[in-house]
């Protein structure tokens, strides 16, 4: 699978790559790529930073999730959430703490979704 910052497309301008909106942040002091998507209902995290951040000694607060799927906009595959996890997220002076859902094959490492905008 290819990771958010390896996405192209021919026809786009500026050699074919797509500019997303995102950020730069920090959860649990690990740095991570945040996509602002305006799309999205819910707070999305990779299972590959999920573990990262599980590995890295952090004890993390998850509840197992029974039968919830998350839906692409464009391609409407859906992906089984594995787990919520409970993150406080770092982006210079700001501090987000949030639910995000875990899933396995997401292009970045987190997605924050409308309901962190309200």
């Amino acid at each position: 699978m290819k990771r958010q910052s390896e996405i192209t497309n021919p026809e786009l301008e500026n050699n074919g790559t797509y500019v997303l909106p995102y950020i730069d942040a920090k959860i649990f002091g690990i740095k991570c790529c945040v996509l602002l998507d305006s799309g999205s209902t819910n707070n999305v995290c990779s299972l590959e930073f999920f573990q990262k951040v599980r590995d890295s000694g952090i004890k993390l607060q998850t509840l197992p999730i029974c039968s919830l799927y998350c839906a692409g906009a464009l391609s409407k595959k859906k992906e089984k959430v594995k787990y919520q996890v409970w993150f406080e997220l770092e982006c210079g002076d700001v501090k987000l703490n949030a639910i995000f859902l875990v899933i396995q094959r997401l292009t970045t490492d987190i997605i924050i979704g409308v309901e962190s905008f309200y």
